[in-house]
């Protein structure tokens, strides 16, 4: 009986390692940022929550967070579709950046975090972590060398 995991690629556990983090920052866009029930400006709030101030630095994150939504799908769907896998990972690095800055920029209003700062920050780290892996190769040599040195040692 073979492992459920037999035929995943490395390439293909980046892609999903990726597509799961911009969902969760896509995600993060429409959840509370701030306790209790904040939302951020520009968001579709649920009966009792309240919308921070569509002015100053709350909408600068508002609108940080979202255009890191959006070069996010932008450098997924660049990476999936097309051979542009240069630009695709500048796209995904500046993604995570502007949703870390994001996140920085609202721990620094004093407000408590909720579950959409902490998505947004999860897939910023993610897309970070898949840029890092997408485009760093490791090789493992294993040979009569190393074979010679682990024996006298």
């Amino acid at each position: 009986m073979g492992s459920r995991f037999e035929g995943l690629t490395r390439e293909g556990a980046l892609r999903t390692l990726l597509l799961v983090a911009v969902i969760l920052i896509a995600a993060s866009t429409f959840l509370a940022w701030g306790s209790p029930a904040l939302y951020l400006p520009w968001s579709i709030r649920p009966l009792g929550g309240y919308i921070l101030p569509r002015w100053g630095r709350y909408a600068l994150i508002s609108f940080l967070v979202r255009i890191g939504a959006i070069c996010g799908w932008i450098g997924y769907l660049l990476l999936e579709l097309s051979d542009r896998r240069v630009i695709a990972y500048l796209i995904i690095a500046f993604s995570g950046a502007i949703t870390l800055t994001s996140i920085i920029l609202f721990t620094l209003t004093g407000l408590k975090l909720s579950i959409g700062a902490y998505l947004a920050l999860v897939g910023g780290c993610l897309e970070l972590i898949s840029c890092f892996l997408g485009n760093v190769e490791i090789e493992i040599v294993w040979g009569e060398e190393v074979e010679e040195a682990l024996e006298e040692s």
